[in-house]
């Protein structure tokens, strides 16, 4: 590869970067929501993630349900975004 193309190639995958973690708080505040999830009981299910300890939960519907009410609700987003932004990243 050239050195152009590394650079462009390095700088779509920063723009991608950006416009994910601009939805990230959003989408990870929506799925956290009790209408669109349930936390799970039991002590030992957690997930420590950053030094934070947080409980899990379980979606109460289909990604491309919850996708098209998370549409309805705020700004628009693509179901790929949607569903990377509710990842968690290993940075």
């Amino acid at each position: 590869m050239s050195r152009q193309r590394i650079a462009f190639t390095s700088a779509c995958k920063v723009r991608r970067r950006r416009k994910i973690e601009k939805y990230r708080t959003s989408v990870i505040e929506f799925m956290s929501g009790d209408d669109n999830s349930r936390q799970n009981p039991g002590k030992k299910e957690k997930l420590k993630f950053k030094g934070e300890t947080h409980q899990t939960r379980t979606l109460d519907d289909y990604l491309k349900n919850l996708n098209r009410k998370y549409i309805g609700e705020n700004a628009d987003v693509k179901l790929s975004s949607f569903v990377e932004s509710d990842q968690p990243t290993s940075d």
